[in-house]
């Protein structure tokens, strides 16, 4: 399957994938990106890994479709906003 057919598949499983996964307020082009990096690189990695064992469309899909959710959920995970630390009360001392 082509790299490009693989990337395409990638947007649209990060487009759906960044409606259903919570927290996520970075918008639709970063969840668009990272869905389709996240299953170029997964495709890429189970033909470096199995050879032409994974190269059929159907598995290709699979796979890219794995790859772009966890695309997303890593997105996710390491953008997460920071929570802001809560300033302590000066002591009065009386």
């Amino acid at each position: 399957m082509s790299y490009l057919l693989v990337a395409v598949i990638g947007l649209v499983v990060g487009f759906v994938a960044g409606i259903y996964i919570k927290g996520d307020e970075m918008g639709v082009g970063v969840n668009l990106a990272a869905g389709a990096v996240g299953a170029v690189v997964a495709v890429v990695l189970t033909r470096l890994v199995s050879g032409e064992m994974f190269a059929g469309y159907v598995m290709s899909t699979l796979v890219s479709t794995a790859g772009a959710v966890g695309g997303v959920f890593a997105k996710v995970q390491i953008m997460k906003p920071k929570p802001k630390p809560v300033p302590v009360r000066a002591r009065v001392r009386r």
